[in-house]
């Protein structure tokens, strides 16, 4: 079965001098659909025949049209999104005989008026206001808090590291696995690496050997990867847990022994140790200065750009009998001579 059709807006016709016309929009405002009744004509300057205004027959359209015309309005309102459909319509059957390119430049032209269209202009986005532009902040801060909790470590001359250390020893690690340590303040469990290894030599720290070095799970967060095969030596400095533990992180002092220079592999006995008093400043770019007196400068990245230069596998910064600090180069312990010298 057919839809039924519906029956369009009445329009009425224009009014003016002639006989029946209908016109294809609405007349003038009272205006009324049908035969058009001219008005009589009064005989002479206006006799007893001719109607007074507001009476008789010219009075009925007038108030005919004043009552239709909120429906009339109402009607028109409805009728115009269709109008506009079936014009989009009929542009879309041409298109298709036109091709490709028509297509594109009549969807264009629907978008347009569809964009330009007062329902269009009520349902666009509003423009977002400062809530949102804050939301927005705090999404960025969030990221940046999540970023700024990766490692990160300040480079420190192996002397430093020394120093810096409870623990520094020479050992090799046998095996290794993922433990729990305790929860953190949410209650969630922690996790570490658990090496166990077997220490060679002390060099700093208790007469007690270790047997476990404990770290983080990921580099993320500044865990510590062990070659587990039992043939790698390591130098490793870090913090003391008690009890034959300690805890190691990737800003420790962490190294290959073979790697190590003769220099470095002698300080660990003494040499550092009789430099511990001193402070060593590393130099990022030039110029740079000495701040104090028992302060050493370190260079390697201005001049080597590498924090493994000449002056962190051969020098130690060693104090001297005046209180001063000097960068001392050599594998023999230092004379007594290089130790009374007063300049550097």
């Amino acid at each position: 079965m057919a839809a039924a059709r519906r029956r369009p807006c009445p329009s009425a016709p224009r009014w003016g001098r002639g006989g029946r016309g209908r016109g294809r929009g609405p007349g003038p405002e009272g205006a009324l659909p049908g035969p058009v009744r001219p008005r009589a004509q009064p005989s002479g300057g206006g006799g007893a025949g001719a109607p007074a205004p507001g009476h008789g027959r010219d009075a009925r359209p007038a108030a005919r049209g004043a009552e239709l015309q909120p429906a009339l309005a109402s009607c028109h309102r409805e009728e115009e999104p269709r109008r506009l459909k079936a014009r989009l319509g009929g542009r879309e059957r041409k298109t298709a005989r036109g091709g490709g390119t028509a297509r594109a430049r009549a969807g264009a032209g629907a978008l347009h008026a569809a964009a330009l269209s007062p329902a269009a202009r009520t349902m666009r986005a509003p423009a977002p206001g400062p809530r949102a532009w804050l939301a927005l902040l705090l999404l960025l801060l969030a990221g940046a808090g999540r970023l700024a909790r990766a490692c990160s470590c300040s480079p420190v001359h192996p002397q430093q590291a020394f120093c810096n250390a409870d623990l520094v020893i020479r050992a090799k690690a046998v095996s290794g696995k993922e433990v729990d340590s305790g929860n953190d303040i949410y209650g969630n469990p922690i996790k570490r690496i658990q090496y166990e290894i077997k220490q060679i030599k002390m060099f700093k720290g208790p007469d007690q050997d270790i047997e476990y070095i404990y770290t983080a799970p990921s580099s993320a967060v500044c865990g510590v990867s062990l070659d587990t095969s039992g043939k790698k030596e390591y130098l490793i400095a870090g913090k003391s847990e008690g009890n034959g533990k300690m805890h190691i992180t990737l800003c420790d002092f962490i190294f290959p022994w073979e790697s190590l220079s003769a220099t470095q592999k002698k300080s660990l006995s003494q040499r550092y140790q009789m430099g511990c008093e001193c402070k060593i400043s590393r130099c990022p770019s030039i110029p740079c200065y000495v701040s104090s007196l028992d302060e050493c400068l370190w260079t390697d990245w201005v001049t080597e750009k590498s924090i493994n230069g000449q002056q962190a596998k051969h020098y130690a910064c060693v104090k001297r009998s005046d209180g001063s600090c000097a960068w001392y180069r050599g594998v023999a312990p230092p004379k007594q001579e290089f130790l009374d010298i007063e300049d550097p």
